[in-house]
C-alpha cells in the first residue's frame, strides 16, 4: 500500500502561516524558507507554498520506477508532478530518496 508523504496548500506569507500552526498546533518545522515550508505532524506532513512557487498537491511515496522525469528538490526527495483526471496535481516520490537531506527528519 502507497502512503501519502504530504499535502501541500498555498499560502500568502509561509512564515507568517507556519507560527500560526506552531502556535495552534504540536508539530515541528522540517523545513522553512520564504516560499516553502514543511511542517511534520504525528500522522502526516504539510507543505505550505507559495502561489507561483509550488502547485498545490498531494505527495505520495511510490515505488521508483513509477517516477519516470524526477526532478531533485532542495529537500533532497526526487519526484515528478502529474495531474490526475480531474486536474490536482500529485506528486510521485521515489521512495528512495526519502530522508536523504541531511536537515530532514524522517
Amino acid at each position: 500500500m502507497d502512503s501519502v508523504h504530504h499535502i501541500a496548500v498555498e499560502c500568502d506569507d509561509v512564515r507568517r502561516t507556519v507560527q500560526w500552526y506552531l502556535e495552534m498546533f504540536n508539530c515541528s518545522v522540517e523545513h522553512l524558507d520564504d516560499t516553502w515550508a514543511m511542517l511534520k505532524f504525528k500522522n502526516i506532513k504539510i507543505a505550505f507554498v507559495t502561489k507561483g512557487s509550488h502547485p498545490p498537491h498531494i505527495g505520495f511515496v511510490v515505488h521508483d520506477d513509477i517516477v519516470l522525469d524526477a526532478k531533485r528538490h532542495r529537500d533532497g526527495t526526487e519526484s515528478q508532478y502529474v495531474d490526475d483526471p480531474s486536474g490536482n496535481t500529485v506528486e510521485l516520490i521515489k521512495k528512495s530518496s526519502i530522508g536523504l537531506h541531511p536537515h530532514r527528519l524522517s
